[in-house]
């Protein structure tokens, strides 16, 4: 058959001859060709010489078909990313210039007082912006001459604006006008009205200790939107591109209160600092003590309403559990928690004591040693397999990218979940995704369910989220987060490209096809090193632990044997790659029926026939 072909060499020659010449060898050259690239024969098969000419009267037709001939015999021999990955990554082809003006350039504002200890400790949410300016400085796709740019970045940094509020002898509204008044004599700006610039904000609201030390903290409000904290300059972003949390997408919605800008995309949150210093310092081939944490409300507000309420039921259900600690926030009494108030009296009705004695209990959980919640929570995160990232006000949270940051495999409890740049990140790889449905039919099932997945899933699913960090984290060491970043830049200028997702088990590849800079290779072996120490245990607690552990329901959580893993690993990825080239191989030689069809058709004066695809 033609699809178990093996590799052919083709070798492509001009041969300088007559007209007459050529007329005379084309029909039995094209049959020789076919019958050489279809049939099957061992790898030393004769050499395939496909010749081309420069005659006038060759038609389109034949030109292609050739071609495609010469396609169909090396197809066997290409590898996967060499077909499926030929496009440039998107992005790649910017190159752009930082404003340096400094009314438009804010990272002055990083030396004032208190800045450094916000943005690096667990309290800097929202502060996004400060790591993608930090990575965006030595990104090889910088220019320093601003003639060379063909898109132009905003260092504006609102957001750590608004919390410094007085600095360098001006408030935030001075600098908010003097960055609007600087842009619009901007020569650059002016020339496409702000369509080439890019700026990020990861913070779409401020509210509650947001509004300490700002002229809103004594104004009744829920909260003070980006452009309302951002005027005058946010009306003369209005054309630009910004990379936020809470995007509104690529077409502008006059409906959206907060909105800034043209074209947004999720640039994402900042996750917990001290997750990502918690998980630097792990020892990664050690197995986890806990398989389910969650720390939050169960009582918020539009899409994760009814999800975090049912999810409050497993409070009482997962009580006394070795293997899963789930924590109300500062313990959850107060008013507008009735979720969690419910969740709490049936703990106390379990353990018949009085509600204000769990409460006080989960308060002191919650805090922890340090009496610092979000530190707290960092360790909990680091020393856990699975943390639960129900949906909020929307599907993602800062808890979804901090559970990220630790290294604990995010459980998610929404429907259609797009986190920060999902075009470009293969998040199935390493989410768990639960049905919302059934968790509100039936909110035991997902514990049933998180104790099914045995410890090579598990294993695997760690290994995929270890190395995918970096896609969407800006503060790991590398520079893909970035080059995600200009991808959606990059369809936000063009609205006619289409993002794809990166190869499949592709080793060495990046979003777009190409090999990773050298940082990049870095830090996967880095990770690999530390996970590799594992010794072909399982990264879950052992059968002395979790896996005999009574709470468990009697699911066993077997070891996973590394060593055949690898292998079956290769096994699997190879047949992947061997399957992808015989669909690739059929695709060429349809197509090649296809023109001969034409050819003959056209020869003939004739109508081509139908085929039929079976």
């Amino acid at each position: 058959m033609a699809l178990e072909q093996p590799a052919v060499p083709v070798r492509c020659g001009c041969v300088g001859t007559s007209h007459a010449r050529v007329g005379e060898r084309r029909v039995g050259e094209r049959r020789g060709v076919m019958a050489r690239a279809s049939a099957p024969g061992p790898l030393e098969q004769p050499v395939v010489s496909v010749r081309r000419s420069g005659t006038s009267h060759r038609s389109g037709l034949t030109r292609v078909w050739t071609v495609a001939v010469a396609l169909a015999a090396m197809a066997p021999r290409l590898p996967a990313f060499t077909l499926a990955g030929a496009q440039p990554r998107l992005g790649s082809g910017l190159r752009y210039f930082m404003m340096q003006e400094p009314a438009l350039d804010f990272s002055h504002l990083l030396v004032c007082r208190g800045a450094a200890e916000l943005i690096e400790t667990a309290h800097g949410e929202g502060l996004q912006e400060v790591h993608v300016y930090r990575r965006l400085l030595t990104h090889p796709q910088r220019v320093l001459d601003a003639s060379e740019a063909n898109a132009f970045f905003l260092p504006v940094m609102e957001y750590l604006s608004w919390k410094m509020q007085q600095c360098h002898n001006q408030s935030h509204e001075q600098r908010m006008t003097l960055a609007n008044l600087a842009l619009r004599r901007s020569k650059i700006f002016r020339r496409f009205g702000g369509n080439d610039f890019f700026w990020v904000s990861s913070k779409s609201h401020a509210f509650g200790p947001d509004l300490v030390g700002t002229p809103y903290a004594n104004v009744t409000t829920e909260s003070i939107s980006m452009r309302l904290r951002m005027k005058p300059l946010s009306k003369s972003l209005r054309k630009t591109i910004v990379g936020r949390m809470k995007p509104f997408g690529r077409v502008h919605p006059k409906s959206v209160a907060s909105s800034v800008g043209k074209c947004t995309f999720d640039v994402g949150h900042q996750p917990n600092q001290e997750c990502l210093r918690v998980f630097d310092s792990l020892d990664l081939s050690k197995p986890r003590k806990r398989l389910v944490y969650f720390a939050g409300s169960f009582d918020v507000c539009c899409t994760g309403k009814l999800i975090r309420c049912r999810l409050a039921s497993l409070v009482a259900h997962t009580d006394g559990d070795a293997d899963t600690l789930l924590v109300p926030s500062r313990g959850g009494r107060g008013s507008g928690r009735a979720c969690t108030e419910k969740a709490l009296e049936q703990v106390a009705a379990k353990r018949g004591v009085h509600i204000d004695a769990v409460a006080a209990q989960y308060a002191r959980i919650a805090s922890g040693p340090t009496n610092d919640r979000y530190v707290t929570m960092a360790h909990y995160m680091s020393e856990t397999i699975f943390c639960l990232a129900p949906a909020g006000d929307i599907c993602t949270s800062s808890r979804f990218y901090s559970s990220i940051a630790a290294g604990c495999i995010p459980v998610v409890l929404c429907d259609g979940l797009k986190a920060a740049f999902h075009d470009f990140v293969r998040y199935k790889d390493f989410l768990f995704v639960y049905d919302t449905q059934l968790l509100l039919e039936e909110p035991e099932e997902l514990m049933r369910a998180l104790r099914a997945v045995n410890a090579s899933e598990v294993a695997r699913m760690q290994k995929a989220l270890f190395a995918a960090r970096g896609q969407m984290l800006f503060q790991v060491g590398d520079r893909r987060a970035v080059d995600n970043l200009l991808g959606e830049v990059d369809i936000c200028m063009h609205p006619g490209k289409q993002p794809s997702l990166p190869a499949e088990d592709v080793p060495g590849l990046s979003a777009g096809g190409e090999e990773d800079e050298e940082g990049d290779v870095d830090e996967h072996e880095r990770v690999s090193a530390r996970v590799g120490r594992a010794d072909g245990k399982s990264l879950l607690d052992g059968r002395a632990g979790l896996s005999d552990s009574p709470d468990m329901g009697g699911t066993s959580l077997p070891p996973a044997d590394s060593g055949s893993e690898t292998t079956g690993s290769a096994e699997a990825q190879l047949r992947r790659t061997v399957m992808l080239l015989r669909r690739q191989q059929a695709a060429l030689l349809s197509r090649i029926g296809v023109l001969r069809d034409r050819l003959a058709a056209a020869k003939s004066g004739r109508a081509p026939p139908q085929r039929t695809n079976i």
